[in-house]
């Protein structure tokens, strides 16, 4: 279970834990100027000298992210991670007028933008507040409905998102709702486009 990707309120308090590691480390060198890790003897409480230098920030950083990159592909596999870490199709395309929405029991909303034309999507977009499983499924309910009809978006389910992303192995067992919600915004989205062209038909 990628831990560190998913739940929203341990990134908060890493947030919080980094940002006091960091404000120690300045505090030792800029108002006591003593150097990190070369506290003399005696000083502070600390009774022995040593020359091993606490890590930086940016170590313990660097040391967190590769925790978490390795997390998610033990999690999502290695075509996961990538698509996590780059997030195609994410933003809404700049022709894209028709947009849906859906939110899961855990928080996360999905939203799927289209650009569409004589009943094709021609572009597709995402965006999500939620965890990296959000992503990666918004991402690719977004890729999938890409120079289809309307007809075959609207055959696409939680289940066509899975299997594109690489099967149920390719996802924490907990996470696989989050198919299920980039699916339903995506008929969300298809329906966004129906109302408003049959509405612009009868008028």
């Amino acid at each position: 279970m990628p831990g560190m990707i998913v739940h929203k309120p341990f990134l908060t308090i890493l947030v919080y834990v980094l940002a006091l590691v960091d404000g120690c480390c300045r505090f030792q060198e800029e108002v006591l100027g003593v150097p990190i890790g070369l506290f003399p003897a005696g000083t502070h409480g600390i009774t022995q000298q040593t020359d091993e230098k606490m890590p930086s920030f940016d170590d313990i950083v660097n040391e967190l992210q590769d925790k978490i990159f390795d997390e998610a592909v033990q999690a999502y596999g290695q075509a996961g991670f990538e698509r996590w870490r780059n997030k195609p199709y994410h933003g809404r395309p700049a022709k894209a007028e028709y947009m849906g929405a859906a939110t899961g029991t855990c928080g996360d909303t999905i939203r799927i933008f289209l650009h569409i034309e004589n009943d094709v999507v021609c572009d597709a977009g995402f965006g999500t507040d939620g965890c990296g499983s959000s992503q990666v499924s918004g991402s690719m309910a977004a890729e999938l409905a890409v120079n289809k009809t309307c007809e075959e978006v609207a055959a696409i389910t939680g289940e066509t998102v899975l299997e594109a992303l690489g099967g149920p192995d390719c996802m924490p067992e907990e996470d696989r709702h989050c198919t299920r919600l980039a699916a339903n915004a995506l008929h969300e989205a298809l329906g966004d486009y129906y109302f408003k062209t049959l509405g612009s038909r009868e008028s």
